[in-house]
């Protein structure tokens, strides 16, 4: 008990201090990039702590895609303020993540309901942000075909969605349908998205939020909590944000 306690503080820290490094030392950077995968790896052995029948890979993808992404995104930003706070909430967002699912798979009495799925979705819109405006910056420096940049986005589409749909205790069957409709409508969009004249950032944000509404959607009507108040809630704000995004990108 006391190490999966203990890798709630270390594995965070110790991917944070690689963050760093990486920012100082660029060219440690497949050094770094092994070391904090191996870090975050570690976290089998959280799982397996656990004894869960819980499939290991599912609480691993999350962490490992963070990780991966945040690297990515931190990389192609020249603003070293912004790419320190990209840092801080890596370490805090992790903390708070890891924290909630060792209450959730160790001590379950004590568990606070949605916890651990209410950051799990955050983390995970991030994750979409950064993994499509992180691929379309690449755009920046090399020269990348259209399927070079749409094949990575579905597979990170397809894997966020299923570990989220899996920790909502979604059907397996219901669970791959509404992974593969949704990566392929959300991935359709993206590829539209390549031939407007935006920003990465703007397009990562725009996609990040059309994944928020559709996967929140699909949770409301897969527990047949979805209701027409609901429905209007959750499009209005979406479509207001999305306006706002757009009107406000010609300063950005």
């Amino acid at each position: 008990m006391k190490i999966p306690r203990l890798m709630i503080i270390l594995v965070p820290v110790l991917t944070f201090i690689g963050l760093e490094v990486l920012t100082m030392k660029p060219s440690w950077f497949y050094y770094v990039l092994i070391f904090s995968n191996l870090v975050v790896f570690s976290l089998y052995f959280f799982a397996r702590a656990a004894k869960t029948n819980r499939a290991w890979f599912n609480i691993l993808i999350l962490p490992l895609l963070f990780l991966n992404f945040s690297i990515l995104y931190s990389s192609i930003l020249t603003n070293t303020l912004l790419i320190q706070l990209l840092h801080f909430f890596f370490l805090g967002s992790l903390f708070v993540y890891l924290r909630n699912l060792y209450i959730y798979l160790f001590k379950p009495l004590k568990y606070k309901a949605q916890s651990l799925e209410n950051i799990n979705f955050l983390i995970s819109f991030v994750v979409i942000f950064y993994s499509v405006a992180g691929i379309l910056g690449l755009k920046n420096f090399f020269d990348l075909e259209l399927w070079q940049i749409i094949v990575p986005i579905v597979i990170v589409l397809f894997s966020i969605l299923f570990q989220l749909f899996w920790l909502y205790q979604v059907k397996f069957k219901n669970n791959i349908i509404f992974s593969i409709i949704l990566t392929l409508t959300i991935s359709e969009i993206v590829l539209i998205s390549t031939f407007l004249p935006y920003m990465y950032s703007i397009i990562g944000l725009v996609i990040a939020i059309v994944f928020y509404t559709s996967a929140g959607l699909s949770l409301l009507y897969l527990s047949y909590k979805l209701s027409k108040l609901q429905l209007k809630i959750h499009l209005g704000l979406s479509i207001t944000f999305l306006i706002l995004i757009f009107l406000s990108s010609r300063w950005i």
